[in-house]
C-alpha cells in the first residue's frame, strides 16, 4: 500500500474474487469466449489492475475499450490479450491502432481504405470486426449497405476480418421482440458474408442483458459489461446469472459537532436541524464523483446505522445528521457510501433510484483521486 492510499480517508475497495466469481458464472452460463468490457477505466474499477487480473487468471479472451488511449494504456502496462476498440476511430488514430495491435470495430469503407494504406506502410495486417447496425441507430454498416462494404474488403490487402458484431439497445427490457428482430437481421447479414466466400470470424452480439435472458445471442463470444462488475443492467431482466458487486466506496467521519435546533447546514442553508443534533462531516463531494443530486436525499451507513445527508453536497465534503444521540459514533469511524463493508451497507440500486439513473453512472463517476484498493 503506497503513501497516497494511506493518507486518503476515502477509498474504493475492489473485490477481485467477486470479479472472478461473476466472470466464471458468465462462462458457465454461455460456454463461449468472453470479451470483458474494461472501457471507462473498467467502469471506474481501474482498467489496468482489472485487465491484469483477468489476463493472469484466464477469465476472458478479449478486452473491450472505447478509446485509443485506453488501449495504449493497456499495452504500455504489458497486457497481451487481444483488445477490441468498440467506438469510432478517426483517421489520425489508425497508425497507433496498427502499431499497438488494436483490433477495431469498422463500418466505413473510407476508414477501411485508410487502414489498408497504413498497414502497408507498417508492413502489418489491420485486424477489424465488422459492426452491423441492426437497430441501435448509432454506428455500423446498415444491412442494405453490407454488400458494398464486402466488395471493397474483398479487393483490399493488409486487412483481415476477425469478427462480426452488432449491439442491442433494449435487450435488458422485458419485451424481447425488437432484440429478436435484430438477431434475425444479424443472421441474415452473416449469411451474406458467407455467400461472398468470406470467413466472418468471431460472431458476437450479447451484452449483459442478452447474456442473462437470450441464449440465442451467444454465438462465439459474449461481451459482459455492467454485470461483470456485479450489477444487473435493469430491473426488467431475470437474475439467471448470480453476480456479486465488485466495488464498495468507503470514507470516514472527519468531524463531529453539536448544534442547536434550526441550525442551517451547508451551502444555501437548504437544511435546518430539527432538534439539538450532532452533525458529522465526511470528506467526499462531487469532486470525487459523489453526485450533488444526493443533497438532502441520500443516505450513508456507519456502524450498521443509516444517516441522511444534511444539506447540499459540496465539492469535497458533505454532512450527515446523527440526531441527538450519536450512538457511539466517533471521528474516523468508517462510513459506507455504497456497497458493503464491516457490517454496513448502502445499495447502489437505492442511490440510483434517487438519482433516476443506472448503476453504470455512479461507478464510472468515482474520481481518479479516490484510490482503489484491490483485495
Amino acid at each position: 500500500m503506497n503513501d497516497k492510499i494511506k493518507t486518503n480517508p476515502t477509498r474504493a475497495y475492489i473485490y477481485l474474487d467477486n470479479l472472478r466469481y461473476n466472470l466464471e458464472n458468465i462462462r458457465k452460463k454461455t460456454n463461449t469466449k468472453i470479451l470483458a468490457a474494461v472501457k471507462a477505466n473498467a467502469y471506474g474499477h481501474g482498467a489496468i489492475e482489472v485487465s491484469r487480473f483477468i489476463e493472469e487468471n484466464k477469465l476472458a479472451e478479449y478486452l473491450g475499450i472505447a478509446t485509443t488511449n485506453e488501449a495504449i494504456e493497456l499495452r504500455e502496462a504489458d497486457l497481451s490479450l487481444p483488445i477490441l476498440k468498440f467506438s469510432h476511430s478517426t483517421f489520425e488514430e489508425i497508425p497507433y491502432l496498427i502499431k499497438n495491435n488494436i483490433e477495431c470495430a469498422v463500418y466505413s469503407t473510407s476508414f477501411l481504405k485508410k487502414a489498408q494504406e497504413e498497414a502497408k506502410k507498417q508492413n502489418k495486417t489491420f485486424y477489424f470486426h465488422l459492426k452491423i447496425d441492426t437497430g441501435m441507430g448509432r454506428v455500423g454498416v446498415l444491412p442494405h449497405e453490407l454488400q458494398e462494404f464486402l466488395n471493397i474488403y474483398k479487393n483490399s490487402t493488409n486487412t483481415k476480418l476477425k469478427g462480426v458484431m452488432t449491439h442491442f439497445p433494449v435487450s435488458d427490457e422485458r419485451n424481447k421482440s425488437f432484440t429478436k428482430e435484430q438477431i434475425k437481421k444479424f443472421r441474415e447479414c452473416v449469411e451474406t458474408i458467407k455467400e461472398n466466400n468470406i470467413d466472418p470470424g468471431i460472431l458476437h452480439t450479447a451484452n449483459s442483458g442478452a447474456i442473462i435472458d437470450l441464449p440465442e445471442t451467444y454465438f462465439d463470444m459474449v461481451r459482459p459489461g455492467i454485470m461483470m462488475y456485479g450489477y444487473y443492467p435493469s430491473s426488467e431482466t431475470t437474475q439467471s446469472v448470480t453476480i456479486k458487486p465488485v466495488m464498495t466506496l468507503v470514507s470516514k467521519i472527519l468531524h463531529i459537532k453539536k448544534v442547536k435546533s434550526n441550525t442551517p447546514i451547508s451551502y444555501g442553508s437548504t437544511y435546518h436541524t430539527f432538534d439539538n443534533s450532532y452533525i458529522a462531516t465526511i470528506p467526499v463531494g462531487y469532486g470525487d464523483g459523489y453526485d450533488r443530486s444526493l443533497s438532502n436525499r441520500g443516505k450513508v451507513c456507519c456502524k450498521g446505522l443509516e444517516y441522511k445527508i444534511a444539506g447540499r453536497v459540496c465539492m469535497d465534503q458533505f454532512m450527515i445528521d446523527l440526531g441527538n444521540n450519536p450512538a457511539k459514533i466517533t471521528i474516523e469511524d468508517d462510513v459506507v457510501l455504497f456497497g458493503t463493508y464491516k457490517g454496513s451497507h448502502i445499495s447502489l440500486y437505492y442511490l440510483c433510484s434517487l438519482l433516476n439513473t443506472i448503476t453504470y453512472e455512479p461507478l464510472c463517476n468515482v474520481a481518479p483521486r479516490i484510490p482503489r484498493i484491490y483485495l
